[in-house]
C-alpha cells in the first residue's frame, strides 16, 4: 500500500493527491458490478489483534477488498492492490488451518481462508490471473 502511482490514481475515483491516508484511500474505493471478478465469503485473519473475523471479499481487475457484509460496495475493511501482490498460494503449512490462501505483498502476508477446497482453488486461480494481466498490461505500456 501506501505507493501511488499514476495508474493507480487514473484506475479507480480517487480525488486528491498521494498524501491520502490508506483510510482516505479506501473511502474512495467504489466497485461497479461490472468489474466484479469474483465475490464470496473467506475468513481473514486480522492485522493487529491476529483474530478470525468472516468477510465479504470482491476482486475487481484491481483490487481484492473485504467488507463487513454481503453486497457492500463501498469503504472496504481493507483492499490490496493487485499490482503490489508478489504472491498468492495455498497457506495450510503457514496458517495450519484447512482452505487457507497466502496473498503476499511486499508489506505484510493476508491469510485467509475459503469456505471448501474448490473455492480455495478459485481463488488462487482468479487471483493469480488478475495478477498477471495486471503484469502483463504494465509492461505492455512500457514497451
Amino acid at each position: 500500500f501506501g505507493v501511488c502511482s499514476e495508474a493507480f490514481l487514473t484506475s479507480i475515483d480517487v480525488v486528491g493527491t498521494c498524501s491520502l491516508t490508506l483510510t482516505a484511500m479506501a473511502e474512495q474505493i467504489v466497485i461497479h458490478r461490472d468489474d466484479i471478478v469474483m465475490e464470496g465469503f473467506m475468513v481473514k485473519q486480522s492485522k493487529f489483534m491476529k483474530e478470525w473475523r468472516q468477510r465479504w471479499f470482491v476482486l475487481t481487475p484491481q483490487y481484492l477488498c473485504s467488507f463487513k457484509n454481503q453486497g457492500e460496495y463501498r469503504n472496504p475493511t481493507e483492499f490490496i492492490r493487485l499490482g503490489d501482490c508478489q504472491t498468492v498460494k495455498s497457506a495450510e503449512d503457514i496458517s495450519g488451518k484447512e482452505n487457507s490462501i497466502c496473498v503476499q505483498t511486499p508489506e505484510r502476508a493476508f491469510l485467509l481462508i475459503a469456505r471448501t477446497p474448490e473455492e480455495k482453488e478459485q481463488w488462487i486461480s482468479r487471483i493469480g490471473r488478475q495478477m498477471v494481466r495486471r503484469a502483463v498490461l504494465v509492461d505492455d505500456e512500457f514497451e
